[in-house]
């Protein structure tokens, strides 16, 4: 029996490994849009850094909402020190409010109206009251003792943005540094929504950051 050998394959003919083989139909394609991937990571990154900032303006809320519920006793606001007195706690506490000064505001969907006025004789301790829809403004009185959230206006929260240099703006001088507002009625169960709020702002900023990281990927690939 006779073995013929076949002829060797030229180089043309020759198989073309994987990483060798070209699909002309990709190379026909036109080249990604750059400019619009640009944009969508610029949009991406201010998405996750406004989430991030939103997340970090409701820390001292968060703090809040997840301290003691039990009120701690401050006495009296007319002659205590503000340096003794706790920062973003709930508190009891009895004082004499004054009328001089004192501003009313509402803020949207809440049926109650806010009125915020000075401790007799401070300009560096308020309360902030709630005063029942219907309730005559000038008849209202409030309970006694004061029990509520007691923070200093620059760790309020966003809630209480600009309501320091309102007062500031109707009394024709600053507050002064480090006052503190007492918010009649606000337990720390009132703003758990904040908690809720910051997790969700953090998690649409880690998804911003993922989805960057996605595409700077793919581009290097």
């Amino acid at each position: 029996m006779t073995r013929t050998d076949s002829p060797p394959l030229s180089l043309a003919e020759l198989p073309r490994s994987g990483a060798e083989e070209v699909d002309e139909e990709l190379l026909a394609l036109p080249d990604p849009p750059r400019t619009e991937r640009t944009l969508t990571l610029v949009a991406l990154v201010l998405a996750a850094l406004v989430s991030l900032a939103f997340a970090f303006s409701l820390r001292h809320d968060v703090q809040y909402s997840l301290s003691r519920a039990e009120p701690l006793p401050v006495g009296a606001l007319d002659t205590v020190r503000i340096t003794d007195l706790p920062k973003n706690r709930v508190v009891t506490a009895s004082a004499a409010l004054g009328v001089s000064g004192a501003m009313r505001f509402e803020r949207p969907l809440v049926e109650e109206s806010s009125r915020i006025v000075p401790v007799l004789g401070r300009d560096d301790l308020w309360v902030e009251l709630q005063i029942p829809r219907g309730e005559v403004l000038g008849r209202y009185v409030p309970a006694d003792p004061l029990r509520g959230r007691l923070v200093p206006f620059s760790e309020a929260g966003p809630h209480h943005r600009g309501i320091a240099s309102q007062l500031g703006d109707l009394r024709g001088a600053a507050l002064p540094a480090g006052a503190m507002v007492l918010v009649q009625g606000e337990e720390p169960s009132a703003v758990r929504s904040s908690l809720l709020l910051a997790l969700g702002a953090l998690g649409a900023a880690g998804f911003c950051l993922f989805t960057c990281v996605r595409m700077l990927r793919r581009v290097r690939e």
